[in-house]
């Protein structure tokens, strides 16, 4: 921590000013940014957030930022004053955002990295700052943490370029041969959001040779590579496995991966299981067969299964709940058994979900996927890349990758 300040003291270059800062001003541009990064964090995970509300946000933040820009030293001084006293990423992404804005030397970068060293929370916020800014302002910090010999920059100039779906290039050539476990984690996952087949081979000594996160991580890229084999079933065997804290990822990618029977066998063996019923409709809601649509409406039964079995019924029909009027009053629920169900989650009616079930059943062909009612084509799904909601864009990425439409995977979190 103390050698924050010995990098800080550095001098630095600032943009002239031709009227004076009014220092309230510059504080509230650096607080408002923070929040507002937080409110974006939160609704890119969000599942009814859509693109135009991550753009929404996005032109707010950058009005504060451009306004610390124009502040210079004073702008600086303050978003780095800001995370000293907080340390919380909403902080590290304003004070980063800042100096990718301000500065073309090193300095500034190496004092946010001791912080993201020595909080680890804050590595977040520095990422975000990564993907967030201009290429121009980014790619030159990244090529100088490539030529430093710090694990530590190799590691967060790799998950920046993942996430601005940029090749690193050699360095993740270097990164997967080192003994390092977070390293790899990091250079494993890029190889496969940014489809680099020519390191396959390094992604299936891994899977043959580790165990934990590595191994993981090595079986989803090589599943996003193309992979049908151990890695395809590796992956099919942690979506079944609760206690594992990959298995809804897993799940998602498995379910998209397989061919559309084997799909079908896994979601009802799955839906047999004691403990991975939830599993199972979520599958169904991924999977978009038109003929699991009754066993959901069975699922709206469940108190622990209804609003899920309502949401997976919806992504594969497109049809909104509430506005089709198919919702009910919720029931009174013992709180032990909410299972997760928030407060403000629709209720299905499952009697009136079965009767337009009836009525629009024969448009459907079964043996297709579908996705919010319309059967899951390269044109469709990049109609819902840009209109859908995150959850859904979140998929659809996927699907776009498995099928061949994309090179790699689109980052949903980016406007």
């Amino acid at each position: 921590m103390n050698g924050w300040h010995g990098l800080i003291n550095h001098p630095m270059r600032f943009p002239s000013l031709e009227k004076p800062v009014i220092q309230h001003i510059v504080y509230r541009h650096a607080e408002d940014a923070a929040f507002l990064w937080l409110q974006r964090d939160r609704l890119v995970r969000v599942s009814d957030a859509c693109l135009i509300d991550i753009q929404n946000i996005d032109q707010k933040i950058h009005a504060h930022i451009n306004g610390l820009h124009a502040a210079g030293q004073a702008g600086w001084e303050t978003a780095w004053e800001a995370l000293q006293q907080f340390t919380e990423p909403g902080e590290m992404f304003v004070a980063s955002a800042v100096a990718f804005a301000l500065f073309d030397d090193e300095v500034p970068f190496l004092a946010l990295l001791s912080m993201v060293d020595a909080e680890p929370v804050t590595r977040r916020g520095f990422l975000s700052a990564c993907a967030w800014c201009e290429e121009r302002q980014v790619i030159p910090v990244m090529k100088r943490f490539f030529q430093s010999e710090s694990l530590q920059q190799y590691g967060i100039g790799i998950a920046a370029c993942a996430l601005r779906r940029l090749n690193p290039g050699k360095v993740i050539h270097f990164a997967l041969t080192q003994n390092d476990p977070g390293l790899q984690v990091c250079a494993l996952r890029a190889t496969g959001e940014l489809g680099l087949q020519e390191h396959a081979h390094h992604l299936r000594r891994i899977f043959a040779d580790q165990k934990g996160e590595q191994h993981f991580w090595a079986a989803w890229s090589l599943v996003l590579l193309g992979d049908r084999g151990p890695a395809l079933e590796q992956l099919c065997r942690v979506m079944q496995d609760t206690q594992h804290p990959c298995q809804s990822r897993a799940l998602s990618l498995a379910i998209r991966a397989l061919p559309f029977d084997r799909s079908g066998d896994y979601i009802n063996n799955m839906s047999e299981q004691d403990g991975l019923s939830r599993q199972a409709v979520i599958a169904c809601g991924i999977l978009g067969a038109p003929e699991s649509i009754p066993w959901l409406i069975h699922c709206m039964s469940n108190a622990s299964l209804v609003c899920i079995a309502g949401d997976a019924f919806s992504r594969i029909t497109g049809v909104a709940l509430d506005k089709e009027g198919l919702i009910t009053e919720p029931p009174c629920i013992d709180p032990e058994d909410e299972d997760g169900i928030s407060d403000d989650a629709c209720w299905p009616d499952a009697n009136k979900i079965d009767q337009w079930w009836q009525s629009h059943k024969t448009t459907y062909v079964s043996g297709q996927r579908y996705l919010l009612g319309r059967k899951l084509d390269r044109e469709h799904m990049l109609s819902v890349l840009e209109s859908g909601t995150q959850a859904v864009r979140r998929g659809v990425a996927l699907d776009l990758m498995l099928s061949g439409h994309h090179s790699f995977l689109c980052n949903t979190a980016q406007s």
